[in-house]
């Protein structure tokens, strides 16, 4: 820990380290000496990035949390799709935008319905997409190293944390479905 704060005082927002993994080889991850910063998540060009607390977790638990953020930044389909789902929302966005326009300037207010069923549609496939990519991470840490390990590690984050609706039900799945997914997970 003194090691941590005296980088930190220097400026130094960043550590760099390395964990050998089941293979034999390394996976270099980065500390982030905010106090703020989520337990572990993929950043720029996919490199991973840990809060302070990551050292104090076991070897297991380590690995189990790496091997996620690495189905993180492995799920290729999720790039290719980004690429399609950033001009779809756009396009969405627009037509919504258009439509409340017509709507406002008095042409029909059976525009309403559409409007509702756009945005309602548009919501569900971003957040949809947000949970294919935390199971198919999830599916990873799994195969690497098993359900038990992953589903306590994920749940020591997930279980009794305090409730944040973009984290726990838009940008993850929701606890309860997320670990049943993993337990069917073969």
């Amino acid at each position: 820990m003194d090691k941590l704060r005296s980088k930190k005082e220097k400026g130094i927002r960043f550590i760099k380290k390395k964990i050998t993994l089941l293979d034999g080889s390394s996976q270099e991850y980065f500390i982030d000496l905010n106090p703020k910063a989520h337990i572990a998540q993929v950043r720029q060009k996919r490199k991973i990035y840990v809060n302070k607390n990551f050292e104090d977790l076991s070897r297991e638990e380590k690995l189990a949390t790496i091997y996620h953020e690495r189905g993180h930044s492995r799920f290729i389909l999720f790039e290719g799709l980004s690429k399609v789902i950033a001009p779809l929302f756009a396009i969405f966005s627009l037509l919504n935008i258009v439509l409340l326009s017509l709507m406002l300037a008095g042409q029909s207010y059976l525009l309403i319905p559409t409007i509702i069923i756009n945005s309602f549609l548009l919501f569900l496939g971003y957040i949809l997409i947000f949970w294919l990519v935390e199971i198919v991470a999830d599916s990873n840490a799994i195969k690497m190293m098993g359900k038990k390990i992953v589903i306590k590690n994920i749940g020591k984050v997930y279980e009794n944390k305090k409730f944040n609706l973009e984290n726990d039900w838009i940008m993850h799945p929701p606890w309860r479905i997320r670990k049943k997914i993993m337990e069917n997970l073969d």
